[in-house]
This record gives structure tokens, sequence and C-alpha cells, in this order.
């Protein structure tokens, strides 16, 4: 069985730790720039599709080398937020749960969710889960819409495991 979770609003809540981090990443790679998320959606959106929307609203470069350059801007500025001040809270439950399942036989925990890799594992981290955990996992930059994830992971399952579900 494969058991997969969300993060935001499904694991944990992170009192927009990541929203900030991404503001200070545009404002750090474009000095001189205000930005905001005013007129942006983001609930349950690919934070790639997110920074596509950032950078034509704000008209700053949009290609891959700086996309790169965000993603990695970003991942240092949640990370020195959260070492700061750690807002990322897992809700009541969840932890035991993860440790529950974790021990059954037959079970397999994965991500499927809009944040990237590495933030995405921050606020796992530092919600006091272990990221090890979810093993199968399909991610923001794995699809292009949040549609193409849930079939990325099971084929990501059945490569792991040689077998369908």
């Amino acid at each position: 069985m494969l058991v997969l979770f969300d993060i935001d609003g499904t694991l944990l809540q992170s009192q927009h730790a990541g929203m900030h981090a991404m503001v200070d990443a545009f404002q750090e790679m474009h000095i001189g720039k205000t930005f905001s998320f005013d007129g942006i959606d983001i609930a349950g959106r690919l934070d790639s599709l997110i920074w596509k929307d950032m950078v034509r609203r704000h008209e700053v470069a949009e290609d891959a080398d700086s996309h790169e350059v965000f993603r990695e801007t970003y991942q240092r500025h949640l990370a020195k937020r959260l070492q700061k001040t750690n807002t990322v809270k897992a809700f009541d439950g969840v932890a035991e749960l993860v440790e529950r399942l974790v021990q059954e036989p037959n079970v397999e925990l994965g991500l499927l969710t809009g944040n990237y890799p590495a933030t995405g594992r921050l606020k796992v981290e530092f919600a006091g889960l272990r990221p090890e955990h979810f093993e199968v996992n399909a991610f923001a930059g794995d699809g292009t819409t949040r549609r193409d994830l849930p079939p990325i992971a099971l084929r990501r399952y059945r490569e792991k495991h040689g077998r369908d579900i």
C-alpha cells in the first residue's frame, strides 16, 4: 500500500515561512525591487507555477537558469528563517500516525506536494518528522500541473518495487 501525504495543510502548518522565504529570495536576486504575492493564487499550487506567476507579475527573467538560482536562494532563505525561528509545526497526531504507518510491513509512505524537493524536506524535518520515512515522492518540478503528480508517484513506486500497487 502506498500512502501519499501533502505537506502544507496536511502534515504541518508553517505560518507562511515558505512565502516569506520566497519573497526574501526574489528580493535578494533583484535588489531594489519589491515583491509580493498580491493577486497571485498560491493555495495548493506547484512552487514552480507560483515562481512563474511571480516573475511575470514583477517582470523579471523567466528562464531555467534564473529558476534554478531562485530555487537555491529560496532553500537557503527558508533554512535560515527556520533555524532562526522554527514556525513549522506538525498537526496533532501526525508524528504518531507516520511512525505507526512506518512500522506496517506493507505500507510505503510518500509525499505528493507542490513544494520543491529540498524545501519540502526542510519543512518536514523542521516539523519534527523524518524525511527518510517518505520514500516515494512527487514534487513541484516533477510535473507541469498538480494533476501530473499522482501518476508520477505511482510510477516511482512501480520502479522501486517492480510491481503496481
